[in-house]
């Protein structure tokens, strides 16, 4: 299996996107990002007027739900969609941006975007964030089969001393 062109990390917000841009950054996977560890793109905001300038780009993009049902069906990439325990997801939107979705539309998503990717003929590998942070190399091995180059979790996910902490290399998290 050779290098996909483009690697598209989608999820809801909070469901460990950025923690799954990371680990392919530091593993030497080119991200395109406006400014380097936010990995978000202004110009994906007008994703449902143009989409087309998608198809010159190569490396990893991070293109959240809803945005990322406008990508075009003739885009040639595999998509990495992250899911997280939704009452965890819940609870940490709320917290990080005062607003969130209920579990309930949390769960029914993860259900059934990865269908509709496949539907469109995109691969698809579904990550949760609680899996990543329970088994990190085990998550990376099966990310690495799927875009076909090696992944490290090593130097981007390690277990905080305090109970229910992570750290995501020079991040913090609860």
């Amino acid at each position: 299996m050779g290098d996909p062109k483009l690697i598209v990390v989608s999820g809801q917000p909070r469901s460990g996107t950025s923690l799954m841009m990371r680990m392919l950054d530091v593993s030497g996977v080119s991200t395109l990002a406006d400014e380097p560890r936010s990995y978000e793109m202004e110009k994906l905001n007008n994703l449902a007027e143009d989409n087309q300038w998608l198809l010159d780009l190569q490396g990893a993009v991070k293109i959240l739900f809803p945005l990322v049902m406008h990508i075009p069906v003739d885009l040639d990439c595999r998509v990495i969609w992250m899911t997280r325990a939704p009452r965890q997801q819940a609870a940490s939107q709320a917290l990080m941006a005062g607003r969130f979705h209920s579990p309930a539309f949390i769960k029914e998503v993860n259900y059934k975007i990865p269908r509709v990717f496949k539907v469109m003929g995109k691969k698809v590998l579904t990550v949760s964030f609680n899996s990543l942070l329970d088994n990190p190399p085990k998550q990376a091995k099966r990310v690495s089969r799927f875009v076909g180059r090696p992944i490290d979790s090593d130097p981007v996910v390690r277990r905080d001393p305090r109970p229910g902490f992570f750290k995501f290399g020079e991040l913090e998290s609860r």
